[in-house]
């Protein structure tokens, strides 16, 4: 077995304003081999994180080193511990422990190795099968064991529960449908046929009851897709029957069968209270029409004959913008309605032969797409639509040869659009042919315009200029030519290497670069530095998990053999606002039971703020015209931090405690 080393990154300030970070490694060392098992399966509950090991090992941590263990090593052989359920301030999972053999058991944790428990033996044969499909409702957990036997749980053993075991043969439970308090699913009771079958279950044994015999032919049909308008359910079975329910066996029914050979409903769609979706009536060739329905089957009606479609062509994508919906049909038409047959229109066709209508951006209370009109080449052009013809506009020509690239990588940002087009050229829109314009052209051979990310109504990017190698560059733009400047160059990385995994803490861009090197960026030239190089072989950095003011990411050393690490990098909430550094100094260095301040400006009060090298702050407090402060008696000897601040100044110094 091999080491899993946990280990702290400690950012420590010299300026709050500049952040200056100078890592600091703690370590705990653990037993486990996890070769190339980096992204650790994880959920936050509260202020843990809970995370799985090796498959059968459930960890904890806080962001600390203390506050990071092992809570239960379950040593499964070929099994794995399940999905992860937050409930009640709780994690819940199913697991099982060795020697139990495919007996599938719920567990409960509150972050402690005490309150790691058993809640209850579920008791089937269940090898291998360990991730359960779920549903919280109404404070308890539904859950299906086997495919087909439907269990309940408050969290507690004894309000763990078989409720109904369908005994299935070919069938199993579907979906869970939280509605009215209540779990609607789909089952099939033994010996039905291929009958569907809509159950009902509020949590307890008697009131787990059928509501209505679908009576269709699916077997194995038992996922339906839904949607939930004005308290009724709407489903579809076999494809092509639309069925709604209140959840009563009187307010179950069919409410029109399309009796499609080759096609199925389609595109549930919830506008004005409205249930709209697609369908095709049998005997109408490959006619495809928009429908809709109240949960009447008088209300179920044809709202627009759309018209010829490729056979196959179901999902349609649409945008819902101010109250009408935008859907594209056949890729190159764009159609709108407001759930009313006049209101239901062909808005433009593009009569594209190899082309499609791009992505579907709502801006501005309009509709914003990429098209290209037949016979224009391989122009690309941004387009707008307010839904009616007249307002379906040709916004700009961005006039690079795009052909077949219509889905454009988009970020909104500051009330402007930003965009890249044929990979290497920054576009940014207000909404107006004069306000769309090209920002910069990276002209990259064989890179592309990575990440687009929003970092204080700026767009932070990764490019790379053409002729700078396989050097990545992080550039921002405030969707001015003049304001789109090269931030810093971050050096070689793997070409086609641009899609940076980043997340984003107190201000800061943290980047993971060439898979292996930690970066972290505030917007500054000087504040975009390499923090970490795990110079790892085969591996990469892992997830990153946001906790607080804590970044948490798994990596590996390199030379830790097959021992992956959890790391730390702490930010410490002290980053404010707050530009204006003010000059101090401290005594005695070190430091045994108090500090002075000693400050060049007539500061009659400041608030003070002491922290350890996990940027955990231990003490705080204010300190008035004497600038003198009482340290802590349980500090023990070591590296501290000591932060001063009020509304006009904040600043950072270290300092040491010896006893």
């Amino acid at each position: 077995m091999k080491r899993i080393l946990l280990s702290v990154l400690f950012v420590t300030v010299t300026t709050i304003s500049l952040l200056s970070q100078v890592p600091v490694q703690i370590t705990t060392t653990f037993d486990q081999d996890c070769n190339s098992y980096y992204n650790i399966p994880q959920t936050i509950i509260g202020n843990k994180v809970f995370f799985k090991v090796n498959y059968d090992e459930l960890w904890v941590s806080d962001g600390t080193s203390g506050g990071s263990m092992l809570l239960k090593d379950f040593n499964m052989s070929n099994w794995s511990i399940g999905n992860f359920i937050a409930f009640n301030n709780e994690l819940f999972f199913t697991a099982q422990l060795n020697g139990n053999g495919t007996n599938l058991e719920l567990w409960k944790s509150d972050g402690t190795v005490g309150g790691t428990q058993q809640v209850a033996v579920l008791g089937h044969d269940c090898n291998n099968y360990f991730d359960i499909v779920v549903a919280n409702i109404n404070s308890k957990i539904f859950f299906k064991v086997n495919y087909d036997q439907l269990w309940v749980s408050d969290g507690t053993t004894g309000g763990t529960q078989l409720l109904k075991e369908i005994d299935r043969s070919s069938f199993a439970i579907g979906d869970f449908i939280a509605f009215n308090t209540t779990s609607l699913l789909t089952g099939q009771l033994n010996g039905n046929g291929a009958n569907l079958e809509l159950w009902k279950s509020d949590g307890s044994v008697g009131g787990t009851q059928q509501v209505a015999v679908i009576g269709h032919d699916c077997n194995n049909y038992f996922d339906f897709t839904f949607a939930n308008v004005n308290n009724k359910v709407f489903f579809k079975v076999n494809y092509d029957i639309l069925w709604v329910s209140d959840g009563t066996t009187g307010g179950t029914q069919m409410l029109k069968d399309f009796n499609m050979s080759t096609y199925p409903i389609s595109n549930y769609i919830v506008l004005n209270n409205e249930f709209l979706f697609t369908a095709q009536l049998n005997g109408n060739g490959t006619n495809l029409e928009l429908w809709k329905s109240d949960g009447t089957v008088a209300g179920t009606q044809q709202v627009k004959v759309i018209g010829q479609v490729a056979t196959s062509y179901s999902t349609i994508p649409y945008v819902i913008v101010n109250n009408k919906v935008f859907l594209k049909i056949n890729y190159d038409e764009l159609w709108v309605s407001d759930g009313t047959s006049g209101g239901s229109m062909l808005l433009k066709d593009f009569n594209m032969s190899n082309w499609s209508i791009g992505n579907f951006i709502a801006f501005n209370n309009e509709l914003f797409f990429t098209a290209q009109l037949n016979g224009n080449g391989t122009n690309l052009e941004l387009w707008k639509s307010d839904g009616t013809v007249g307002g379906t506009q040709q916004v700009a020509v961005l006039g690079h040869d795009c052909n077949n690239y219509f889905n454009i990588v988009v970020a909104n940002i500051n009330s402007k659009i930003f965009f890249k087009v044929n990979y290497d050229h920054l576009w940014v829109s207000d909404g107006t042919t004069g306000g769309t314009q090209l920002l910069k052209d990276f002209n990259m051979s064989t890179y592309s315009i990575g990440n687009f990310i929003d970092f204080n109504n700026t767009l932070l990017l990764t490019g790379q200029l053409n002729g700078n190698g396989a050097n990545l560059e992080l550039w921002k733009s405030d969707g001015t030519v003049g304001g789109t400047q090269l931030v810093k160059v971050i050096g070689q990385v793997s070409t086609n290497y641009t899609t940076i995994p980043y997340a984003i803490v107190n201000n800061n861009v943290l980047l993971k670069i060439n898979y292996d090197v930690l970066w972290k960026c505030d917007g500054t030239t000087a504040g975009t530095q390499q923090l970490k190089d795990f110079n790892m072989s085969n591996w990469s950095i892992g997830n990153f998990i946001t906790l607080g003011n804590t970044l948490l990411l798994t990596a590996q050393e390199n030379g830790n053999g097959t021992a992956v690490d959890l790391w730390a990098l702490v930010i410490p909430t002290l980053i404010s606002d707050i530009t204006e550094p003010v000059t101090f100094s401290i005594y005695p260095v070190p430091a045994t039971d108090y500090l002075n301040i000693s400050l060049t400006e007539t500061i009659v009060e400041a608030s003070y703020y002491i922290f350890n090298l996990e940027g955990k702050i231990i003490q705080e407090g204010v300190f008035d015209e004497s600038r003198r402060i009482q340290l802590s008696s349980n500090m023990p000897q070591g590296c501290y931090f000591i932060g001063i601040r009020n509304n006009y100044f904040s600043d950072v110094k270290k300092f040491l405690i010896v006893k």
